[in-house]
């Protein structure tokens, strides 16, 4: 392909629907800078959705397991709250993966593990929402900023449990004296 036809199938916007059969055969790419506001999941998840994500998709067919494919790059910066201090923190996301679409899943059974493996359905997926589901999966379970410390402390606890554990410590001699008084 020349770069003269790259050029041309590049676009500034990412469309909501594609057929990725169509965008394979034709080797589409898209390189474009979306609002995290765009995404509904995502937005429900964040602290607040001023960054952009800078999507890059490459659809092509994919040679070796013959279907059609496609090569996603995410990048953005979202706002999450840490789970430990409660704080919101600015965490980098940046996901690649090669995705390859098949008419069954029986097909692909023998496809590496490597790739992503994503039934058509239908003729046209939601291209939005794929690239909705891979930010999704790059949020932590428990976002904790490990820059950030506990502010608070609870020296009443400590001391009390220091105390339970010298308490629980028994002297494993007193036992051996206790079994033998009882004989």
């Amino acid at each position: 392909m020349s770069k003269k036809s790259i050029i041309r199938a590049m676009s500034n916007k990412l469309p909501n629907v594609i057929d990725p059969v169509y965008c394979a055969q034709h080797e589409k790419q898209y390189v474009v800078s979306v609002s995290q506001g765009l995404f509904p999941r995502l937005e429900a998840l964040v602290i607040s959705t001023e960054n952009d994500v800078e999507v890059r998709v490459s659809f092509y067919r994919h040679k070796q397991l013959r279907s059609p494919a496609l090569d996603m790059e995410l990048k953005t910066t979202l706002v999450l709250q840490c789970q430990r201090s409660l704080q919101k923190f600015k965490h980098e996301l940046e996901l690649s993966l090669t995705v390859v679409f098949v008419e069954s899943l029986e097909l692909a059974k023998d496809f590496p593990k490597e790739v992503e493996i994503y039934e058509l359905v239908e003729e046209k997926i939601p291209l939005l929402d794929l690239v909705e589901d891979e930010l999704l999966l790059g949020i932590p379970l428990s976002p904790v900023d490990s820059s950030r410390v506990m502010e608070y402390e609870n020296k009443e606890f400590e001391e009390q449990s220091s105390e339970q554990e010298v308490a629980q410590k028994e002297n494993p001699f007193e036992a051996l004296r206790a079994l033998q008084k009882n004989k």
